[in-house]
């Protein structure tokens, strides 16, 4: 695992993603080692401005640096990544102004997919709704924060499935993509203190299935834009002064 990633500015939660990583083989090797990486950037396993290399993220996944390097070639693209001088690359900068634009922008595009997910749901898409949220409180009550942040994911992108919408579906899957070196904030915070899982709150996920229960859009819509912008003020409260930011 060592080398997969230089920690640089708030780039030092790297190794919580690399036991996470599963190792791959060769079936579309490409592919996957793209959609690992990928989720590993999303989920919050490589902080703001943190470095990576090919080298050291082959090494990691247990592979050729060639399929890595399309990979990493196609995340530049995508802006999940950014090329340096020296040919390594690093995660973007998350700055409070970037912040509050992908807060606003989740708000109004997530909000609207859990409308329609109200006015779509089914009783399959209600329970795979329900049980994500009831892992996340089990791993809330477990001091779990990997398995906090993933199940948060989980239900979310449940949510977003039943809107039954792939143009949503890709936009929003875009913009958690930005919004990793956020979660990775996040995840440093509470990996340091996990006695403070239970003050994150998912209150607003119970609002989100009552609306889905009674198939009311109006009230998904606006549980939605609440739990998006109390987590922000949660990161804002707790995660940037973790992390040391004070602009």
């Amino acid at each position: 695992m060592a080398g997969a990633a230089t920690r640089q500015g708030e780039g030092e939660v790297g190794d919580l993603g690399a036991a996470r990583l599963a190792r791959l083989g060769n079936d579309s090797l490409q592919e996957r080692v793209y959609q690992e990486l990928r989720r590993a950037i999303s989920s919050g396993r490589y902080g703001s401005g943190e470095v990576v290399t090919i080298r050291g993220l082959a090494e990691m996944l247990g592979t050729s640096p060639m399929p890595v390097r399309e990979a990493v070639r196609r995340l530049v693209q995508d802006r999940s990544l950014e090329m340096l001088p020296n040919r390594s690359m690093r995660v973007p900068v998350m700055s409070s102004d970037r912040f509050m634009q992908l807060t606003d922008a989740r708000a109004v595009i997530e909000g609207h997919a859990a409308f329609r997910a109200a006015q779509a749901m089914t009783d399959r898409g209600f329970d795979a709704i329900r049980d994500a949220n009831d892992r996340m409180g089990l791993a809330i009550r477990q001091l779990d924060v990997t398995g906090v942040v993933d199940a948060n994911r989980e239900f979310h992108f449940e949510i977003y499935k039943a809107s039954g919408s792939e143009v949503l579906l890709s936009v929003i899957d875009t913009l958690w993509q930005q919004s990793g070196p956020y979660l990775a904030v996040l995840l440093r915070a509470l990996s340091a203190t996990p006695e403070a899982l239970p003050t994150v709150g998912f209150g607003h996920h119970f609002d989100l299935l009552a609306a889905f229960a009674a198939r009311d859009a109006a009230a998904a819509h606006k549980a939605m834009d609440d739990d998006i912008r109390d987590a922000a003020d949660w990161y804002v409260k707790h995660g940037r002064a973790a992390a040391g930011h004070n602009d």
